[in-house]
This record gives structure tokens, sequence and C-alpha cells, in this order.
């Protein structure tokens, strides 16, 4: 849960009788001997949606002395704090003791000496390493909490954010596509446009090169694709994307899975890489639990090996959620066993069809997900898509010599357009939807033009964005966007006066009063964090006591996955409540209503905060707040 005061107000009370340190072994003999026991997780919310103690709650060191009062029937009982290592949790104890709590335990080590010591956590989130055994044909698997993993992983803990230098004047201007050819199998679209003085020249061509469809109780479909987008200009040697695209969905009345694999760095003997996506969903009831398990391949595999391998990985990780510590873990199990199934049966069809497409991946990734749709195209398309394209086109064009300028422009533009098509056929795909090559066209250019809008451009380039892209659109579409409709409810409620705001880290709230008003005016209150960590917050008074359906008129900054969390009270003191937290990803197609949850007590307060919290940036605008009631 995220912080609702701005500042931490650390205790004056005395501190009382000394807290107690114990080892995780103790922590464990005390948690089996009295089931009631209060045991607190202060690290970020983040960090507990990882993997917790289970029956743990969760209270982040931050907040720990404001939520005190709220643990006052606890006050005389057995309190365990734990947090990732110690140092965190040594705090927590500290404060309770110093709030009158008489019997406080901290258990050293934290979390990772507990699973260290080979203990479980609540957890739906995995680390897979993977072999292939050439001489025993079979995978070899190794499974472990992503926690655990992470604590030993030297490169997972000294990543560095980049920042970016770009100009956020180099919009393209005068922008002109054409369809030259487009058919069952084949579309091939040129374009043009102008950056910062210089012309250059698209061509997308996409090609349908094998196709697969079984109709029965369980439908499946598959197809091959191959994407070739070449970027020219005068002066500059083309810049070529070449990928392969794999994709098998099997539907049935109980459940759908969708197998998703994107291959680029096509040669003649081998592939430079290979990322594969494998999700469950069911098919007519919500998820409970979202998981994902990240799969690291230590050796090349052929295409076909690396699925071979995943079919383990899916029995390993159904066997493994078989023996969980809750009941909710444990009903995954059946979702990870039909994954397997279903990609046992996708690596007979590719046998039989796509021999001459496998090839050795020199570096291979996976992730498997057993989620709801929308959960499982945020998780996959949850790229810092800035950062990817940064890194790559700034190598680029640092071999361009006095022509960086027009090398980095151009492969910027490749490189947006490139994710903007990839996630969205992954959210097709993942979502059950037919594929429509239209819209996924649409969404090549889009993120072609957008990817000019780098952190903290401002509303400025994001609406700029939106309309370049709505011409490109509009003319592949031949139609314009349907109009966005209002919550279907005339008792509204909304936000009439801000009462308060504030930051964490470097992060930033822009034209606060923007949230005011009973509908939409134009009028945007920014929230932005840069790094992790960093976010803004708002507060605002509705104009009547309010309750029902919270529904916000936002949009987010394009290619931003912004975490956005929403809270109401009634007066804004310790009787906050946690309503939504959403991701919303930005596709340029400028703000609609969204959902955030509902609240069938009264509130007069309403607090919105976007937080980096996942490492990909927050931004986040909202023009108006309105509650629909029941």
């Amino acid at each position: 849960m995220l912080v609702l005061s701005f500042s931490l107000q650390l205790s004056t009370v005395k501190a009382q009788e000394p807290y107690e340190s114990i080892t995780v072994q103790e922590a464990k003999q005390m948690m089996h001997q009295n089931d009631a026991i209060i045991v607190i997780d202060v690290r970020n919310f983040t960090e507990y949606e990882l993997g917790h103690l289970n029956k743990s709650i969760s209270i982040p060191l931050p907040t720990l002395e404001n939520r005190t009062a709220w643990l006052q029937e606890y006050i005389n009982d057995p309190v365990i704090v734990y947090c990732s290592a110690g140092s965190r949790s040594a705090i927590a104890a500290q404060i309770l003791v110093n709030n009158n709590f008489t019997n406080v335990y901290n258990m050293l080590g934290g979390i990772t000496a507990w699973m260290q010591a080979g203990n479980k956590i609540y957890t739906s989130y995995h680390h897979i390493t993977a072999d292939y055994d050439r001489e025993q044909q079979k995978p070899l698997i190794d499974i472990e909490p992503f926690l655990l993993y992470q604590a030993s992983c030297t490169t997972c803990q000294n990543q560095t954010a980049c920042e970016s230098s770009f100009d956020n004047t180099l919009l393209p201007e005068n922008v002109t596509s054409s369809i030259t050819n487009r058919n069952d199998t084949n579309v091939l679209i040129s374009s043009s446009f102008d950056v910062n003085g210089t012309t250059y020249n698209m061509l997308y061509n996409r090609t349908l090169l094998w196709s697969y469809e079984h109709l029965g109780n369980v439908n499946r479909t598959a197809f091959l694709v191959s994407t070739e987008i070449t970027m020219s200009s005068e002066g500059m040697d083309n810049i070529t994307l070449n990928t392969l695209t794999i994709s098998y969905a099997a539907r049935s009345a109980e459940y759908k899975v969708t197998l998703y694999t994107e291959i680029k760095g096509q040669y003649e003997d081998n592939y430079e890489q290979a990322a594969t996506i494998i999700a469950y969903m069911p098919a007519n009831e919500s998820q409970p639990v979202v998981s994902k398990e990240t799969v690291q391949f230590n050796s090349s595999v052929s295409l076909l090996e690396k699925y071979a391998v995943l079919i383990d990985a899916c029995k390993e990780t159904s066997k493994t959620y078989k023996h969980s510590v809750a009941q909710e873990l444990r009903e995954l199990a059946n979702g990870y066993h039909i994954m397997s199934k279903e990609t046992k049966r996708f690596l007979h069809i590719a046998e039989q069809n796509i021999q001459e497409y496998n090839k050795p991946i020199l570096n291979c990734s996976a992730s498997l997900l057993d989620s709801e749709c929308t959960d499982s195209c945020n998780v996959v398309c949850g790229l810092p898509a800035g950062g990817i394209c940064t890194v790559l086109c700034v190598a680029i064009a640092a071999q361009c010599g006095p022509l960086w300028p027009a090398c980095l422009a151009g492969c910027m533009t490749l490189c947006g357009g490139g994710i903007g098509v990839t996630c969205q056929m992954i959210c097709d795909v993942f979502c059950g939807e037919e594929i429509n090559w239209e819209t996924m066209d649409c969404s090549f250019y889009c993120g072609g033009i957008c990817i000019w809008c780098p952190p903290g451009a401002g509303i400025l380039c994001d609406v700029a964005c939106g309309w370049l892209c709505g011409i490109v659109c509009d003319t592949l579409k031949g139609d314009p966007p349907p109009p966005v409709d209002p919550p279907p409810d005339p008792v509204t409620y909304w936000v009439s006066s801000i009462t308060q705001y504030g930051t964490w880290g470097s992060g930033a709230v822009n034209n606060p009063n923007g949230l005011t008003g009973s509908s939409p005016d134009g009028s945007y209150v920014q929230l932005w964090g840069g790094n992790y960590g960093d976010g803004g917050q708002i507060v605002g008074w509705m104009n009547q006591v309010a309750h029902g359906d919270i529904w916000l008129y936002c949009y987010s900054g394009t290619g931003y996955y912004t975490h956005i969390y929403t809270y109401v009270s009634y007066n804004n003191n310790n009787d906050w409540t946690q309503t939504s937290v959403q991701t919303v990803y930005g596709d340029g197609s400028g703000a609609h209503w969204i959902k955030f949850g509902s609240y069938s007590g009264a509130f007069r307060y309403i607090a919105i905060a976007a937080i980096d919290d996942n490492g990909m940036s927050a931004n986040i605008f909202v023009d108006a707040v309105n509650v629909i009631a029941y």
C-alpha cells in the first residue's frame, strides 16, 4: 500500500523494554505453536507482492508509525517483524517498542534467510533455470522463488536507470502513408515524414508464412508471420528490422491458452534471440492470483528444443503450486498443467509444419503466466520501450559520424514502431481476440511516431503525438475512431477542490487544479515519476458525500505503463481505504473513462497516486473524477 502521508514522523515516546532478535528457526517455531501470532512485513508493497511469509500483513516501514493505532489491540501480543535482511525490521521493532508494544520480535536475516533455510513463502513469482541434455534428450529444470533468485543475482542488484537526452522538439511532421499492397497473406505499407528537417521513408512488409486451424471442443489456431521494416533517408544507410512471430491459441469453454514467440536476428544458421510467453486464462471466472514465472536458458537450444523445455517447465511449476502454502496458490497448479499439455500439442504441430525454421537460438528467454488477459498483456508488454530504443539507437548513431542526429531519429522511429506492433499483436492474441491486421499496422505507426515523447516531455508532446498518430490511423482504417462515452449514469459526484498534493523522490505533480470539475474540460493534472521510487499523489474534496463506482477520465503518457492507486476517506485521517490499483498503458489513443473500483460506504476525500514501483516510470494525466452512485 502506498504512503498517504507525505512525511515520516518518528515517535517521541520514550523507549520501553527493548525488542528481542530471533532466528528464522525460532520464528518458525513460534508461528507453529501460536496460529494467532502477528507477523508484520515492513518491506514496500511491491516487495510484498513478489513474495511474503504466509499470513503476514504488509505495513511498509514509512507507514508503520501512523498505523500503530490500528494495531493497538495487539499491543500485548507477540508480534514478529521482518524485512529483506533485517535492517528495516530492526527499525520497525524499535518503533513498536517506543509505542508501548510489549512483546516484539525482530526476525534476523529477514525473508532471505527464511528462504535460504528451505522454508516456503507465499509467492506466485518464480525463476526457472533451464538447460537441455542432448545426450539424454531431456530438459533440465530448476525452479525457485523469484525473491530467492533475486537475492543472489548480482546483475539484478546493480541495474541503473538510463537518462533520456532526446530533444522533444524532434516530432515527425508532414506524415504521409499509403497501402501499396494488401491481401490475405501480405501487406506492404510505405510512409514518409520529416524529423528536424530530414525526410525519412519507411517501408513495412508483413507476410503470413504459415497458418493452422482445427475446430472442435477446443479450437486451436496457429500462424507464423514475417515482418520486415526498413528505414531509409538520404545520407544514411538503410536500417532494417526483421522479426519472425509464432502464435498459437487454444480456446475452449473452460480456458484459453496462448503461446507467443518473437524471434529477432535471423541468420543463415541461427537466430540471435527469441522470447516466448505462454499464458493460461480461465474462461468464465475471475482470477484471484496473478502468477508469473521467468525462464532463463543457460545454453543455446533450437526452436523446437525450446518448446520441449517449456513443456517440462510448466509441469514443474504445476508441481510447485500443488505444494504451496495457501489454497489460492494451489489452485494455480491446474492452469500450468493445461499449459504443459497445450504446449506439447503445439510442439507436435510445429514438428510437422515448420521444421525449416528449427534453427539454434543463441539467447533464449520465456515467461509463463496464469492470469486474466489484461494482466497478461500488461506483464508481457511491460517493457521500458523508450529505454530499449535508447540503448539500441544510441549505439547505432555513434557509428554515423556527423550524421548521427539523422541516424538517431530514424532508428528511434523504427524501433518505436516495432515495439508498438509487437504489443498490439500480443494483446490481441492473449485476450483471445482475432488478429486485426489493420489495427496492428496502425500500432506500428503510432509506436514509431510516439517514441519521440521521452519521459518527462510533458502534455504538449503527448497531445501532438496523439494528433499525428490519429492522422495515420484514420487513413489506414478508413474511418474515424469511435467517440468516447461517459459513464452511463446521471447521478454523479466529483472533485470540487484540492486539499493537498505531494511527491516521492524526484516525482512531480503538475496543474493540480486540473482534477476539479464535474466533467472533462481538457485541463489535466499530471502525476509523474521518472525513476524507481519516484511519484506523485493528489487528494481531492468531493462536492458532497459520495459512494459508488469510481471512474477517472485519464490517459497514460505514450509508451508508459503507469501504476495508479486510488484511495477514499471520510475524514482524511486514519480511515483511508484502497479501492483499486491498476496499470494504464499509454497507447497514444488519448483519454477515456476507466473504472477504479467501488466503495459502498460514505467518503468525502479521494486520493490518486502514481508511482514508479516497477522500474518502468509513471506518467498519468487525469482530467476528471466521477463517482457514480449505485
